[in-house]
């Protein structure tokens, strides 16, 4: 009966595509309601157990530092801020999911690697429906009513950087071609530089890969430069709106730093352990656009350390691992943390359990660190 064997990775790969995409679809269908929200997100737990059955595994030594330090660095924002059942919930969120995406990385990475390759093709086909409903017009930065423009970008990045794991150059190229486009559709800069990082990496490891690429790749930049310098340098210009009234770059990146300023003068007030963890936005009225800054905020000098060291070390030995023969899944998660590392520079997220850049960037970090495969062992089953 052969006909009836379950395929476990394969449909928790498709579990894997529809968890992480239904958050987008949480948003573009703008619904707010948080029972809703909060079952997509423990939805995590039915594929936890789908894949690994009652099996608990005792998790790479340094993923289990990144999940505890953190998760004290939550739980000192609550003490900060006691009774407040927001930062308490969130705190019990970010455990579950570390401890799945961290599970995930050291165990079975192909088969979440499986998943975000089907979710780069799935929300590219909704791109795709959305920017055709709207008749591709430039005018509006929104493709839906309601929807932040930025989040589009989000949706573009993560689904560009996960097309970086298709193994055919065709496939890959054209979906991260494609979510460029949509980003410059609806004018997310950020989601422009960021995927436009991917094709320098790209390029950056073809040639590293084979030599003979480096002199072809140099002679055509040189001849595009000298031939078309001006039009390249009115092409960023337009695209970013560098010398846009509302946008350009007298414009303190459209607003942010006199937000950053006020931030600040929140954060002089509660600076060992911040305003409590998912409280910044409440506290302040208003995001800070800045992902460090939120940690800041949000956690204290405390948390910002524990943050900025694991920042630092990932992107370490991720740059490391881009310097040796690798397979494409791997460089992936290098690729993936730096650029990522970039963007939260312009957007609040940095830890989110409503969009699927979080679980990408934490399912990079675990699988960066699992390389340095310290012991791991099953310890049991409940």
């Amino acid at each position: 009966m052969n006909f009836l064997k379950i395929n476990k990775d394969s449909l928790s790969s498709n579990l894997l595509c529809l968890w992480l995409t239904l958050f987008n679809l949480i948003i573009l269908l703008n619904i707010e309601n948080q029972i809703i929200q909060q079952a997509v997100f423990l939805l995590c737990i039915f594929i936890y157990f789908f894949q690994f059955g009652f099996n608990v595994f005792r998790l790479n030594a340094y993923n289990l530092l990144v999940i505890l330090f953190l998760s004290l660095s939550i739980m000192l924002s609550l003490l900060a801020n006691f009774g407040n059942p927001i930062v308490f919930f969130a705190l019990i969120n970010f455990v579950i999911f570390s401890f799945f995406l961290s599970t995930y990385s050291s165990f079975r990475p192909e088969v979440f690697r499986d998943g975000l390759k089907k979710y780069s093709l799935t929300n590219s086909v909704i791109l795709l429906i959305l920017a055709t409903k709207s008749g591709f017009n430039m005018d509006s930065r929104s493709l839906v009513e309601g929807v932040q423009p930025n989040y589009i970008g989000l949706i573009c990045l993560t689904s560009a950087l996960s097309a970086i794991l298709f193994d055919r150059v065709l496939i890959r190229y054209f979906l991260i071609f494609f979510t460029l486009f949509i980003s410059y559709l609806v004018s997310s800069r950020t989601s422009m530089l960021c995927i436009s990082l991917i094709f320098v990496f790209l390029i950056f490891l073809k040639i590293k890969d084979n030599k003979k690429y480096i002199i072809p790749f140099i002679g055509f930049f040189v001849l595009l430069i000298s031939l078309s310098y001006e039009k390249i340098i009115f092409l960023i210009s337009s695209a970013f709106m560098l010398n846009d009234d509302y946008r350009g770059v007298g414009t303190g990146l459209s607003g942010r730093s006199d937000r950053w300023d006020i931030a600040f003068s929140v954060i002089e007030k509660n600076p060992i352990f911040g305003v409590g963890f998912k409280m910044g936005e409440s506290t302040l009225g208003f995001t800070t656009d800045n992902g460090y800054i939120s940690v800041l905020l949000e956690l204290g000098v405390w948390g910002f350390i524990v943050f900025i060291v694991m920042i630092c070390v990932v992107n370490f030995l991720s740059l490391q691992n881009l310097f040796k023969k690798n397979i494409v899944d791997n460089h992936f998660s290098s690729i993936a943390i730096f650029i990522l590392t970039i963007y939260i520079f312009f957007e609040q997220r940095y830890i989110n359990f409503g969009n699927s850049l979080t679980f990408i960037l934490f399912f990079c970090i675990f699988n960066i660190l699992s390389f340095k495969n310290l012991k791991r062992t099953k310890i049991g089953t409940l």
